[in-house]
């Protein structure tokens, strides 16, 4: 598998995830709930026992989805030309960092 395969099987997977989510912009309510487009996403406390504490966290994340993902495309049209390119530039180790840890691959 190509650096280039890399970026593009992360770029599309998380795609997959951001279209099968509620859309947002999600935000968290008075309540402690996380709302995305008028409904329900999340608690921010516990639920059945489960400390969902890191809301907040979930909720930033969610707001850089359109970020990565344009970060990505980027490295993918740049390198494209070159698909066995080997990343070198800060950039480029980021993103391919950022690909793995979509994808939930070690280097």
């Amino acid at each position: 598998m190509t650096t280039l395969d890399l970026l593009e099987r992360a770029h599309a997977r998380l795609a997959e995830l951001r279209d099968a989510a509620v859309p947002g912009p999600w935000t968290i309510t008075i309540e402690g709930h996380i709302d995305g487009d008028d409904r329900y996403v999340a608690t921010d406390g516990y639920v059945d026992g489960i400390d969902t504490g890191s809301v907040p966290l979930v909720v930033a994340l969610h707001r850089t989805i359109d970020a990565q993902l344009a970060l990505i495309a980027d490295m993918i049209e740049r390198y494209r030309p070159v698909p066995d390119f080997k990343p070198v530039a800060p950039t480029a180790i980021m993103c391919v960092a950022l690909a793995r840890a979509i994808l939930g691959e070690e280097a």
